[in-house]
């Protein structure tokens, strides 16, 4: 058997991962406790600026997506109501 670039990739990971778990299981309670504050922290951080940087992303590419989008549904929802 052969070892693929996606094995050993997939081998690293999980012992990251073990690393990861082994390293979490030996913190204090108070340490966890911080990390995990931490972490949420960072988390949310990210994903505000994602979301800023996504929405000026889109309006720069893709400035009538709202009205292209408005519109197909209009459309939609006008055929439908004329089928029935």
């Amino acid at each position: 058997m052969s070892i693929t670039s996606k094995n050993l990739g997939i081998f690293i990971l999980g012992v990251g991962a073990g690393l990861a778990a082994a390293k979490y299981i030996s913190l204090t309670p108070e340490e966890k406790e911080e990390l995990l504050g931490n972490i949420k922290s960072k988390t949310k951080e990210y994903f505000d600026d994602i979301s800023s940087k996504g929405g000026e992303t889109v309006k720069q590419y893709f400035g009538d997506a709202g009205k292209i989008v408005s519109d197909l549904f209009a459309k939609k929802e006008n055929s439908a109501s004329n089928a029935v």
